[in-house]
């Protein structure tokens, strides 16, 4: 898992700019000479962007190597590459520059913008028509249950009345046409969801790219707006940079290349979070605060049976529109008196209830803590977000699931 989310276009260009010519050094310096962390960056040559875990080892390689980082100034033209030379040598307000030369990137209009939202709107269409569409098919599928049932009704009640005859076959051909068509429509809305979800994950990777025209105002209009909308990139890469990671909390992940984070922009509140969900392509395990979900969805605190059955459904679809098969647990508190046992539901969702001598608070904090891979937490409780957050995990909100189940 990468920990730090590829930096916007206009700090990317700004930083290809000054990292090109240390790059080619690396290139041309004997294999043995290669700092050990730098190989991989050593083998990434050409015009090809360095992905941001190795661009990261760069970073940190020029700021604590001072050989190399003396070696790289010796090597480089610096009155041809000014910017470079300044960021090898260290002068005051190194990072200021950076920052600048990507602020004011960020402010100019990009060539391709009119393109890249023409091609938003294109997708805009697509996913109203492919939402419409499964929104048809899981009518059509209400219908064909609700019709199956009643021809299972009368079948059982010919069989028990020992009248099987005529009007018998004719009720079992007619059921066994219906189950056999709602097979078929079962298929194509799973076929439906799937479209919905592959529309939705171009989408968000278009609007990543494109900026809205809210941003394109205050961009190109308020500099100290854009400075703002930086900074939080800019401070990432410029401790990526001194290597000043504070020490990690009890349990959580040693190396922060190995914690989800949300890429910049996306807020854990909002239904953007779960659509990030739904088009990652790394597996992970997703836990959900049951009652907590549960209720929210289905606005009524004294029906217990009804959240677990609305969080159970919209996990269940959550688990079919994903791009990735992810784990999903849902953890549902025992105090609510439930007599059920654990176990996995139709869909395949992984149902735990809380021991009596525990709340579902713990028994999350618990299953997070023994996990060894990538975990999300879903739950709106303040305290077991910063609970699992500090064993690693990535805390969302319930409202944002919530919110993404009303959009959709």
């Amino acid at each position: 898992m990468g920990a730090m989310a590829g930096p916007s276009p206009e700090l990317a260009a700004v930083l290809d700019t000054i990292v090109g010519p240390i790059r080619r050094v690396l290139h041309e310096m004997e294999d043995d000479e290669v700092p050990v962390p730098l190989r991989k960056v050593a083998k990434t040559t050409g015009g090809k962007r360095l992905p941001p875990p190795l661009l990261r080892s760069l970073l940190v390689e020029i700021d604590r190597n001072e050989w190399f980082r003396t070696k790289a100034l010796e090597e480089i033209d610096a009155a041809a590459h000014p910017e470079t030379a300044a960021f090898l040598a260290r002068e005051p307000g190194w990072w200021m520059d950076v920052t600048d030369r990507a602020v004011a990137a960020a402010a100019a209009p990009s060539e391709n913008e009119d393109a890249q939202r023409a091609i938003i709107r294109k997708l805009e269409q697509t996913l109203a028509e492919a939402k419409r569409r499964a929104q048809d098919l899981h009518a059509k599928n209400q219908s064909l249950e609700k019709e199956t049932k009643a021809l299972r009704g009368r079948v059982r009640s010919l069989e028990e009345a020992d009248a099987v005859g005529a009007g018998y076959e004719d009720v079992a051909a007619r059921l066994r046409a219906a189950e056999a068509q709602l097979q078929r429509e079962r298929q194509l809305r799973l076929e439906a969801d799937a479209r919905v979800s592959e529309v939705l994950r171009r989408r968000a990777a278009r609007q990543r790219r494109t900026p809205t025209g809210d941003e394109r105002t205050v961009g190109r209009g308020d500099p100290v707006a854009v400075a703002r909308r930086l900074d939080l990139e800019i401070a990432a890469l410029a401790a990526a940079a001194r290597g000043a990671e504070p020490p990690s909390p009890q349990g959580e992940p040693a190396s922060g290349e190995e914690r989800l984070r949300l890429p910049a922009g996306v807020l854990p509140d909002s239904a953007d979070a779960i659509t990030w969900l739904l088009g990652l392509a790394s597996q992970v395990t997703l836990i959900v605060d049951g009652y907590n979900a549960g209720f929210l969805l289905n606005g009524d605190e004294r029906d217990v049976p009804a959240a677990r059955h609305a969080v159970l459904y919209q996990l269940d679809r959550l688990d079919r529109l994903a791009m990735t098969a992810h784990r999903i647990v849902v953890v549902f508190d025992s105090g609510q008196g439930t007599t059920e046992a654990p176990g996995l539901d139709p869909g395949g969702i992984e149902v735990r209830f809380a021991t009596e001598a525990a709340s579902a608070d713990d028994d999350i904090v618990d299953l997070v803590a023994a996990l060894s891979s990538s975990a999300v937490v879903i739950t709106n409780d303040r305290d077991l977000r910063e609970r699992v957050e500090a064993h690693g995990a990535l805390a969302l909100w319930a409202s944002a699931f919530v919110e993404w189940v009303r959009a959709a």
